[in-house]
This record gives C-alpha cells, structure tokens and sequence, in this order.
C-alpha cells in the first residue's frame, strides 16, 4: 500500500482501530507525513470544487436549453407532465362533484337505521349485580332478545311508572321487531309528564318509520314535527330527518 492509498483508507474509516492510532500517531512525529497528509486533504478539495462546478454548469446548461424552448413556444416534458396532474386532478373534481350531486340523500329510514344501531345495539343499566333489570339488560346485550323482553315486560307491569324500565322494555321490542309492543311502550313513556328529558316521542317515530304501515310514515312525519316544535328529546336528529323527508 503506498502512502496516499493509506492516508485515502484513513478519511474512508477503512483502517483497524490500531491503524488508525499509528496514523494519528504519526501525524504528530512525521512533519514529512504531515505534508503528505495536508496535500492529499488539499487535492480532494479541489476534485470536490471541480465537481461541484461540472454540476452547475450542467445546471445552467438545462436551464439554457428549457428557456429556449419555452420562448419557441415548445412545452418541456416536466410542464407537459404537471399540466397532466392538473388535468386529472380536475377531472377528479368534477366526478366527485357530480357523485355528490347525484348521490341520494339518506333517506328517514336509513337515518332511523343508523340511529337505531349507533344506540340501541347496547343497554347500559347501572343497579346491583343480581338486580332483575340488571339480568334483563345483560340478555339483551347477549343477544337473548327475546328473554331480556320478558324480564322487562314483568318489571313493567309490576311498576308501570319505573320509566327506565319503560324505556328500555320499548328499546328491546323496537329491535326483535316486535313494532306494536314498542309503540305501546314509547306512547306510555312520551305521555308521563314528569320526566324533563323524554324521549318517547321520537322513539315513537322511529318505530313507526320501521314498522312501515300505511299511514306510518305521515303519523312519523308528525310525530317529529312536534319533537323539534316542543323542543323534546332527540330535536337535533328529527330535525335532520324532517329535511330529508
């Protein structure tokens, strides 16, 4: 290995920990060395500088050449790309422009089904662990729909004013499609003046909207009308599916 190769070895990490001591070592001893070594870092500065110069000459040399085209009234390759991005990207807007505007709207039932399973999919009763209602609430959560209704049903009859109960026996009914039973329910809960948050009469409109009789949907459509104009319990939402009526 002759000197400039070890000293080029050196400033690449390419020596052993030993080797690169007796450099640093020598450096220190050897004025001679130390000459050798200072040439070397002096010639990789300049290849660097020579370099860096190729590189901006090309640079000026791609500018040059683009300018000339552009003035000829020739588009370079980059523009004709990005003018292909902008164009896709506006035939995206529009497509999605015209999906919005031909998409339907959701429809009451479609609203009454999302508000149904956003809500109704658990019960969330808080009484002790062996608590009848605790039991009926947990077999609903199950699954068991039919087992948690008939606890509910023995509560409610058991204490017609217990409104949780109500509520919940209404819940259970609406969702094993049981429609009329939660009617029922609902209508006993909306008409009980005493509570301040009601929400049996939207509850109400629900299952109307689900049970889907004749004259279901206008006595719905009413029935909504008069929770948003009475300010009642579940406003926002009949509000929502009234414009999209």
């Amino acid at each position: 290995m002759n000197e400039y190769e070890y000293i080029s070895d050196y400033f690449n990490g390419l020596l052993s920990a030993g080797e690169t001591a007796r450099f640093d070592e020598k450096i220190q001893q050897d004025p001679a060395f130390a000459e050798s070594v200072a040439f070397y870092l002096q010639a990789m500065q300049q290849v660097k500088e020579q370099v860096t110069e190729e590189k901006k000459k090309r640079f000026r040399e791609v500018h040059e050449s683009e300018k000339q085209r552009l003035e000829k009234g020739n588009v370079p390759l980059i523009f004709m790309r990005w003018k292909s991005i902008v164009v896709a990207a506006a035939v995206i807007i529009i497509l999605c422009a015209i999906a919005w505007l031909l998409w339907p709207a959701p429809s009451p039932a479609a609203m009454a089904d999302k508000y149904i399973t956003e809500n109704f999919t658990q019960l969330h009763v808080t009484m002790g662990r062996n608590d009848s209602m605790q039991t009926a609430a947990d077999l609903y959560n199950k699954g068991k729909g039919k087992e948690s209704l008939a606890i509910f049903e023995q509560l409610a009859a058991a204490d017609s004013l217990r409104t949780t109960v109500i509520k919940n026996a209404g819940i259970v009914s609406l969702q094993i499609k049981k429609y009329d039973k939660a009617i029922r329910y609902f209508s006993q809960l909306e008409n009980n003046a005493r509570l301040t948050i009601n929400p049996g009469k939207f509850y109400h409109a629900l299952t109307l909207i689900k049970r889907n009789q004749p004259d279901d949907k206008q006595e719905a459509k009413q029935l909504l009308q008069q929770v948003v104009l009475q300010d009642l319990d579940g406003k926002e939402q009949a509000t929502e599916m009234l414009k999209h009526w």
